[in-house]
């Protein structure tokens, strides 16, 4: 015995198209506001411009900044080996044999066991 499928289809009236109605006012609007958004996007695109240039200007008169990466670099290098050699920053505090040996929390008060 075959199965038989049937698609119910929907078709809606076809209305007819709403009138446009197109005065004066509304066109003057239209290009008004149209003016003002292509003067916003160039004031916009200066803006920008403004506050990227001189990074990019930098970029390329003094390389792609190389000497501020190795001069940073080198105050990196001081600081940790500072730190190596004070053995005040390497305070360790005495080893609790109660405290759980994996990192968790217990707060019964409030329920919380994580």
């Amino acid at each position: 015995m075959s199965e038989v499928v049937v698609y119910h289809t929907y078709h809606a009236p076809d209305y007819p198209a709403a009138p446009a109605e197109k005065t004066a006012a509304s066109g003057l609007l239209v290009k008004f506001l149209t003016k003002v958004a292509k003067w916003l996007a160039i004031v916009g695109l200066v803006i920008a411009l403004i506050s990227y240039l001189p990074s990019a200007w930098y970029g390329v008169t003094r390389g792609s900044g190389d000497l501020f990466a190795k001069l940073l670099g080198k105050k990196v290098a001081e600081v940790q080996s500072f730190n190596n050699k004070n053995p005040a920053n390497n305070y360790q505090p005495r080893f609790d044999p109660q405290l759980p040996k994996v990192a968790m929390i217990k707060i019964p008060s409030i329920g919380v066991d994580t």
